[in-house]
């Protein structure tokens, strides 16, 4: 799984670029209270399921995050069309677990992605991208170590 290290480096260093400017737009979020993607529910996950979430959550941020960015300004959205370049790329290598059945999706992985999912919905959209986009470093923390 090099070629995931490669883009996920790409990613990293985009992200923190893509993502510098959005950090004020993150501190109008009046629901501060309530996280899409709490560090917690990724750190105990088992090493032959982490395929499973890392494609559960691409497909998540590719889907439901980066599709609704229309409305932030020009410099971001380019930034994170890259991020998204690289998330498809990352799927593209995932297909290759997937074809090998080492991406094993228990109840556990689906229940992680779907408790992530009903916590962006539980938000307006507008509100939830940009939370979803403020808490992009927690995936990338996550990725980093289970490469």
């Amino acid at each position: 799984m090099t070629g995931i290290a490669i883009h996920m480096d790409v990613t990293r260093g985009q992200s923190a670029a893509g993502t510098e400017g959005y950090q004020t737009k993150q501190s109008l979020d009046s629901s501060s209270s309530l996280r899409i993607i709490d560090r917690s529910c990724l750190q105990d996950i088992a090493p032959s399921e982490q395929c499973c979430i890392l494609r559960l959550l691409l497909n998540f941020y590719l889907g439901k995050v980066f599709r609704h960015c229309e409305s932030v300004d020009p410099l971001l959205r380019r930034n994170i069309g890259v991020i998204a370049n690289s998330f498809l790329s990352i799927k593209r290598e995932l297909r290759i677990c997937q074809a090998e059945t080492r991406c094993v999706c228990r109840r556990q992985s689906r229940l992680t992605c779907q408790t992530i999912q009903e916590n962006f919905e539980k938000m307006d959209i507008s509100t939830a991208v940009l939370k979803a986009l403020g808490e992009l470093d927690i995936l990338l923390d996550w990725m980093e170590r289970i490469r």
